[in-house]
């Protein structure tokens, strides 16, 4: 990786993705290349989102906001929620979100898809419930029973898959074979799971490929940099990349 160009290595990978770390890479090299792959994300965010905009100057549909982004702009600015918010979005859930996606990419472990599924179901299940659940009214409590939701449902599908041990050895097999469809189809579900925070209308149903696929390029370089470099520092780049939305949001 010394001697390769991370632009060559980064497209090399998405032709023939596998389970292979970069050990002998220094930190100070690893952010070197973390910066380049956050300047190749967007890039292809640029690209991919070049038929949206035609779309959208033609007056085929309209923008599709993120949820999360309308609260931000109609409720947490003007009141004292949005430093939970903040902390919720830039550290708490790229951190749940890294662990649901990208932490079992790697030669198969059964305690890392164990955790990887668990966080995953926890996550979803509260997204699905989130309108029947009971919600204090005070600010802090809000922020920590919305971790803890999260994190009781996680705990209770993890011991469930305690009692199914014998349904991993299949899944080893084909796992460690076929790390590309791995590797795909968790950038796949990464992008589908963000249906849950966009506000879609019926109609924007047949655009959703075309909605989805800017997520679906974070996908892709948040798995590379998890492989190549490891969880911490895919972590670190959902920080950085939800922390910049935000930031923009701000100076907006």
């Amino acid at each position: 990786m010394e001697k390769k160009s991370v632009r060559k290595d980064y497209f090399n990978f998405l032709r023939n993705p596998r389970y292979e770390k970069n050990i002998e890479v220094n930190p100070s090299r690893k952010l070197i290349i973390l910066f380049k792959v956050f300047v190749l994300s967007y890039v292809g965010i640029l690209i991919v989102t070049i038929p949206q905009t035609i779309l959208v100057l033609f007056e085929v549909f309209k923008p599709v906001e993120m949820k999360s982004i309308k609260i931000y702009d109609s409720i947490v600015q003007q009141s004292s929620y949005k430093p939970y918010f903040n902390l919720l979005s830039v550290i708490i859930y790229p951190i749940l979100e890294e662990i649901s996606f990208r932490l079992p990419l790697t030669n198969f472990n059964v305690r890392n898809f164990k955790i990887s599924f668990s966080v995953f179901s926890g996550l979803l299940i509260s997204f699905l419930l989130v309108d029947s659940l009971w919600w204090p009214s005070t600010n802090f409590a809000f922020f920590l029973i919305e971790i803890f939701y999260i994190l009781v449902l996680s705990c209770i599908v993890f011991i469930l898959l305690n009692y199914k041990r014998d349904a991993f050895v299949n899944l080893k097999k084909r796992w460690n074979q076929k790390p590309n469809i791995i590797f795909y189809s968790s950038a796949t579900l990464f992008a589908f799971m963000h249906i849950f925070n966009l506000d879609l209308d019926i109609y924007d149903v047949i655009f959703l490929p075309l909605i989805l696929l800017p997520f679906f390029i974070f996908g892709i370089s948040f798995g590379y940099v998890r492989i190549r470099l490891g969880l911490t520092y895919s972590i670190l780049l959902h920080m950085i990349i939800n922390g910049l939305v935000l930031g923009l949001r701000e100076l907006g």
